[in-house]
Formats: structure tokens, C-alpha cells, sequence
């Protein structure tokens, strides 16, 4: 093993595939960094033979957590009988493992090098992957100072996989996706597993995770991830028959989720913005129109402030929300947030929110200990953003304030 190179390679089980023995290969998920937990437990419930292998190997230092980008995705690494199931709930995106290392001084020709020690693990991993035909782009992801843009480094991995393998590289009309996670020092190789048809050949940008999408989705406008907004589903414990609260709802996309993903749901999405509101109800009506939402499930759009909800005389089950970031954190008062939350939730109720890092402990300065209890806090990375994950619950004492 060449100096100054550690290699982090698992070791995987044998079994017969296509008539032959061989390795199999393990699958690479993403999913929102601090809810992994939630994207396991999802995972789980459609592969019951998934065997949780260790992350150690893929997951950034922890001196690293406080950096921001996108690729401090949060990673599982599993291994299942078979390819993973299209459209798994809470994963960004899936991949055929092929191998991760890391660089105490990442340069260009270390990675073109070590692109080329990959043979074997490339061709396992395209064995599952089954594309229809060998044509091939490299796409990076990539956080902390290197002396190499993220274009430079899709043409040295490029130049390395394209010497081992008998592929054809094609920017737009592709069948393999070489995905490369780089944060920092570490580098994280993988196939993607998903169906990319026609519609999908060179549509993604090579420097960005994959965009995901919903049928009853309309706009371009940021928005929360639907995996992430799946998970914070999970997080917040939401259960069928439930009502959810979304005191900064956007366009809906936390409420629709809910609504398309339990029964019995009634997800009220809220907003101060009228624009964001009417969007909303647009959606809603595209996921009513197509019979999206689960079984008795519905979704109101309320266009209030947070404020407002310290007046109401409504109860919820939960408040699962993603708290405004940047400029629009100047509507966050967390002493109007923690009397809204007092107000609304019902005992036993809980709350789960993405909450800006420079907010957590103003937030968690106003919630009174004699009424909240079961406090969670994780780090997490939203969007590229460096975030917490919180969640606490409303405990049974009823201040005279109620």
C-alpha cells in the first residue's frame, strides 16, 4: 500500500451470482445527515434481511461535523440479498459500494491512481447495477479546501475508471453514474442504482446530489427534501390517525408527506407567506386530483405566523417543522416559538424541528423544564447547511398560561 493512501474496504460475504461465485457487493445509502437512525428504521421495514454494516469508513471525522456543504451527507452502508427497492422512503439516493479512502494531502493524480486500483470492486459493483449498456460519467460531490475544483476531479476519476474498465464515458447519455463523495480528506465511491431512463441521461448536475421528486410537486422554488421531510416524519414519531402541525409548511411538502404517507392524517401547513400558502393549496389539490394521499388522510393550509398560534384553541399530536434559515431567521422570535408550542401541542404531544445551529440553545433557553421533557439533539446537515435535529415533548403539568 502506497504511503500517505488508507484504503477502507469491508470485509464482504460470498455468494452464487449468476451462476458464479463472487462477492457481493453492499449497498451505499444517503440520506439527511443526523437521521440516520430514522432512514434505517425505513430501510428495514422493506428489506428484512438488510444487515447494517460499519460506517466508520464512510462517515466524516468528528471534527469535521460542524462543516457545511453537501457532501456531510449523512451515509448508512448496508448489505441486502438483492438491488434496493426503487424509491426507498427517507434515502436521497442508493449505490452499489465500490470503495472508500483517504488522502492526508488529496491531490489529482492520488485519485486518478487510485481509480485505477478499482478493477475488481468496479466490476461488482456494475454486476449488480445490470446497466443496459457501458457508457459512463463520473459525478462529485465535494467539501473543504482542495487545490482542485469539483470539474477537475470528475476527470481525473474519469481518467482512472475509464483505464480499468471497458467503458465509454457519455455526459448525457449515460447508463452508469459514478458517484464520488468527497469531504475533506476522505473520498467515497459508488454505482448508482437508480433507473436512469431517458428522462434522467444528463438531467442531474455532476457537482450536486441528486434531485428527488413528487408527483404532485410544481415548483422549482427551494424546498425541504422529501426524504428529509420523510425522516423528520420518523424523528417526530408521527403515527396514523394523528394531527400534524407545520408551523413554517413552505409550499406543504412536510404536511403532503404526512398525509401521503399515513392514514387517517390531518396535516395542517402553515405560513406567513401568502405566496408559499397558495402553492401549497396547489399541490394539494394535484395530490387529491391523483389519489396520492393515504386512506382518510387530508391537508389544510392555514396562512398564519407563528405568533398566531399562541391564541388557538386547535390541539396537535405533533409540530414537525424545518425553522426559517439565513435572512428569514429574523421571524424567529424562540420565546414566540416556545409559547405557539405551549399553546398548541396536546400532553404527551411532541415536537421535532430542523432548527438553524445558532438558534438550539435560545430555543431550548424558553422551554421551561417543567413542562417539556425527553430533549434530542443531533447534529445534522440540511440543504449544505450545518443544522440540529431537536425534538422534546409536552409533559402532563398545565400551567396557568393554558
Amino acid at each position: 500500500m502506497r504511503r500517505g493512501l488508507r484504503l477502507g474496504r469491508l470485509s464482504l460475504g460470498f455468494a452464487l451470482y449468476r451462476g458464479r461465485l463472487c462477492l457481493t457487493p453492499s449497498h451505499w445509502l444517503l440520506c439527511t445527515r443526523g437521521l440516520e437512525p430514522e432512514a434505517e428504521s425505513l430501510v428495514r421495514q422493506l428489506h428484512e434481511n438488510l444487515q447494517l454494516l460499519p460506517r466508520q469508513h464512510l462517515r466524516p471525522p468528528a471534527e469535521d461535523s460542524d462543516i457545511e456543504g453537501h457532501a456531510a451527507v449523512g451515509e448508512l452502508l448496508v448489505r441486502l440479498d438483492g438491488p434496493p427497492r426503487s424509491r426507498l422512503p427517507g434515502i436521497i439516493q442508493s449505490y452499489a459500494y465500490v470503495a472508500s479512502a483517504q488522502f492526508p494531502d488529496m491531490a489529482l493524480p492520488e485519485l486518478q491512481r487510485w481509480a485505477q486500483t478499482l478493477h475488481p470492486q468496479l466490476a461488482e459493483a456494475e454486476e449488480l447495477i445490470a446497466p443496459p449498456t457501458q457508457r459512463f460519467r463520473v459525478s462529485v460531490v465535494r467539501d473543504g479546501q482542495h487545490n482542485f475544483t469539483s470539474a477537475q476531479a470528475m476527470v481525473a476519476i474519469g481518467s482512472g475508471v475509464g483505464a480499468v474498465m471497458p467503458w465509454k464515458a457519455d455526459m448525457k447519455a449515460y447508463d452508469i453514474e459514478v458517484m464520488a463523495i468527497i469531504h475533506r480528506s476522505r473520498i467515497t465511491l459508488g454505482l448508482s442504482c437508480a433507473e436512469l431512463g431517458e428522462s434522467r441521461k444528463g438531467a442531474t448536475h455532476p457537482s450536486k446530489l441528486p434531485t428527488e421528486a413528487r408527483a404532485w410537486h410544481l415548483t422549482d422554488a427551494r424546498h425541504l427534501r422529501f426524504s428529509t421531510a420523510r425522516l423528520m416524519l420518523e424523528f417526530g414519531q408521527l403515527q396514523p390517525g394523528e394531527k400534524v402541525l407545520d408551523l413554517c409548511g413552505g409550499c406543504g411538502t412536510i404536511a403532503l408527506e404526512a398525509a401521503s404517507q399515513f392514514s387517517n392524517v390531518h396535516a395542517v401547513t402553515a405560513d406567513v407567506s401568502g405566496k408559499a400558502c397558495k402553492l401549497a393549496e396547489e399541490h394539494i389539490q394535484v395530490a387529491e386530483s391523483k389519489g396520492l394521499l393515504a386512506e382518510g388522510s387530508r391537508v389544510q393550509v392555514v396562512f398564519r405566523g407563528i405568533a398566531w398560534w399562541r391564541q388557538t384553541t386547535d390541539k396537535f399530536d405533533a409540530v414537525i417543522s424545518e425553522l426559517p434559515f439565513g435572512v428569514s431567521m429574523r421571524f424567529l422570535d424562540p420565546e414566540i416559538l416556545a409559547a405557539a408550542l405551549r399553546r398548541v401541542l396536546r400532553v404527551g404531544g411532541r415536537a421535532a424541528l430542523i432548527c438553524p445551529r445558532g438558534q438550539t440553545e435560545a430555543v431550548k433557553a424558553k422551554l421551561d423544564p417543567a413542562i417539556w421533557t425527553d430533549w434530542l439533539c443531533r447534529d445534522g446537515n440540511v440543504g449544505g447547511i450545518s443544522v440540529h435535529m431537536i425534538r422534546f415533548r409536552r409533559t402532563g403539568w398545565r400551567p396557568q398560561l393554558d
